[in-house]
């Protein structure tokens, strides 16, 4: 799935689409939803690191390739501020 983001990203690069941005959105989305649980057990700066990066991702590119799906694109948004909280305090706490 990660090299799923890396190949999603550059193609978005390459030639911007509103497909490549919802599909990179909800690849991202994934991995943030597995680096969450990891992190809730691992306590670790690295996992709430990567957490954070994938939360960026999602808040960019779900809102720019919505139009794909905006049924699930609001789904997504929606579970996405259950996230934040959770990561911003990690991030906090194990990142000293």
């Amino acid at each position: 799935l990660k090299q799923a983001v890396a190949l999603l990203q550059a193609s978005d690069q390459i030639n911007p689409s509103a497909n490549a941005k919802f599909l990179l959105g909800v690849s991202a989305f994934k991995l943030l939803s597995s680096t969450a649980t990891q992190l809730q057990k691992s306590k670790s700066c690295a996992d709430a690191k990567a957490a954070g990066e994938y939360l960026t991702l999602v808040n960019t590119n779900i809102p720019a390739g919505g139009s794909v799906s905006p049924d699930a694109a609001k789904q997504i948004m929606g579970a996405v501020g259950q996230y934040q909280t959770f990561i911003d305090a990690s991030a906090k706490r194990y990142c000293k």
